[in-house]
């Protein structure tokens, strides 16, 4: 069909900021670039909204407290009929199960949610409807997440993998030195980091196991954490009885993390689960050598011994073994960090994941006849 201009309205439920929302704003910043209409449907006063509206991207400010908000769903239902967009895209579950049923109430062409993560959800007779009836396509940012969601039953046909993306331009090589100085850290000491929600699946607790075991070979040894969570506190005993408080520096939330990458000399995600990681490819792309957990999505972006190093989920052993070749080896971390940055460059790209994206709204609407 002809490219036209399309009008389109992402929401999303989630009032922190995190992976998720960057891909929603970097998206719909994408569309409008490529003369598309975006509209913005986030919670009022969360960072996503204020960062949208510094983008000149419209937004609609919209209270949801769960899944099951009657006034969320009949809000949505009202502003689609309002607005009668061409695509609706659902970026969180909970927009997924409130917005689904409004579009198609609203007789929106094509409804389209997002998946991000890559643990299969449940055979429940909603989810049946949520993954089927009540949306034209759901968009795995990963063959982990696709495969989570085959398993589940829903059908090859409806699920599209479109990798999610880093800015390049803004997620570039950084002076370690200078970095390090800026944020007030030793020079040369060893610097391992993690950055994510600290909770149970993505895993801190096996790093602070593993950061003993590396501690009795690199003595001098700093891990950042980057992040906050509900396994905070917990995460702070655990450093504090195995002795390590003073090598474990737990950061807290932080608006732009570059700086603390650009410190390290080896990134590490330890998920249990993983759609992809957005923070692993903003470490990739600002070439620093990493080890993540062979888990989920992660494998389509960091390749073993060519971009980084695997490790099998939930062994701090292994993980302790391969932060440890790493620092042992700086021709290996140069070579994967080069390799790393490259592969993000040729096929993780904000250009590629909206082009994607643009190509499966048009197909989706010339099939409907829109």
């Amino acid at each position: 069909m002809a490219r036209r201009a399309l009008r389109t309205v992402h929401v999303d439920t989630v009032a922190g900021w995190g992976g998720g929302q960057v891909q929603a704003l970097m998206l719909a910043r994408g569309l409008a670039e490529r003369g598309h209409g975006a509209v913005l449907v986030c919670q009022p006063h969360s960072t996503l909204a204020e960062r949208a509206a510094a983008a000149e991207i419209p937004v609609v400010p919209l209270r949801v407290r769960h899944s099951a908000d009657p006034l969320a769903l009949l809000a949505l239902l009202r502003l689609f009929r309002r607005l009668a967009p061409d695509v609706v895209h659902l970026h969180t579950a909970t927009a997924h199960t409130l917005g689904a049923p409004a579009a198609r109430r609203a007789r929106v062409p094509a409804v389209v949610a997002s998946r991000r993560t890559a643990f299969p959800p449940n055979r429940s007779r909603l989810n049946r409807l949520r993954y089927t009836r009540w949306v034209d396509r759901v968009v795995a940012v990963s063959g982990g997440a696709r495969d989570a969601l085959l398993q589940a039953g829903v059908p090859a046909g409806q699920v599209t993998v479109i990798h999610s993306a880093v800015d390049c331009r803004e997620c570039r090589p950084a002076d370690r030195s200078r970095a390090r100085l800026e944020l007030g850290l030793p020079q040369r000491v060893p610097i391992v980091g993690a950055v994510g929600r600290l909770a149970p699946d993505k895993g801190h607790h096996l790093l602070l196991e593993a950061a003993g075991r590396i501690s009795e070979t690199y003595r001098d040894v700093l891990f950042l954490i980057c992040g906050d969570g509900a396994q905070a506190a917990a995460l702070r005993r655990q450093a504090h009885d195995a002795g390590l408080g003073d090598r474990v520096h737990f950061l807290g939330h932080l608006d732009d993390v570059r700086p603390v990458l650009a410190a390290l000399d080896v990134f590490v995600l330890p998920s249990l689960q993983e759609g992809l990681g957005v923070a692993l490819l903003e470490a990739m792309a600002m070439a620093r050598p990493a080890v993540a957990s062979r888990v989920g999505g992660i494998p389509d972006a960091l390749e073993h011994d060519v971009t980084g190093l695997l490790a099998p989920p939930g062994d701090a052993q292994a993980l302790a073994d391969a932060i440890l070749s790493l620092l042992a080896n700086p021709d290996s971390r140069s070579r994967m960090a080069a390799a790393a940055r490259a592969r993000v460059m040729a096929h993780f790209t904000p250009e590629a994941m909206v082009a994607h994206t643009e190509a499966l709204y048009f197909g989706l609407l010339e099939r409907s006849g829109a």
